[in-house]
């Protein structure tokens, strides 16, 4: 379903500010990645060719929140940078803070993530599917 298909929708739907709702309104309305310059940002494109069938398929199991939450950190892991803080991933999934808590105990519970707890510092983040782990600068 493209943009305009997603706004016809939200008119038949009986939605009545269907034509004044931002982009990224309608894109999280329908749990897709926040429109950029007309185009749909790619999840695919987030994904690394050297993703395994086992991250594949716990990633199809997961819902688009957990599953952009995940990718996020998966490229922060996969970059060698620092843990993501929540305003990050606020920015990379278009999610709110209370979202992005919810879907990290969900990925944490499906075995996803692993994390590590620091006093005073951001917590580390590993994950087993996909054999990373931020925070390796600080480590």
């Amino acid at each position: 379903m493209n943009y305009r298909q997603e706004r016809e929708s939200l008119r038949r739907r009986g939605i009545s500010n269907w034509n004044t709702l931002s982009d990224a309104a309608v894109a999280r309305m329908f749990s897709r990645s926040i429109w950029r310059n007309g185009e749909q940002k790619s999840e695919r494109s987030a994904r690394s060719s050297t993703m395994g069938a086992a991250e594949k398929a716990m990633l199809k199991s997961l819902k688009a929140r957990e599953q952009s939450i995940y990718l996020a950190i998966r490229k922060a892991a996969a970059a060698g940078g620092d843990t993501p803080s929540y305003a990050d991933l606020e920015d990379d999934a278009g999610y709110w803070a209370p979202s992005i808590t919810a879907a990290i105990r969900v990925l944490i519970k499906a075995g996803a993530l692993e994390r590590q707890v620091r006093k005073g510092k951001k917590p580390i983040y590993s994950l087993p599917f996909a054999d990373l782990r931020t925070g390796e600068k600080e480590a």
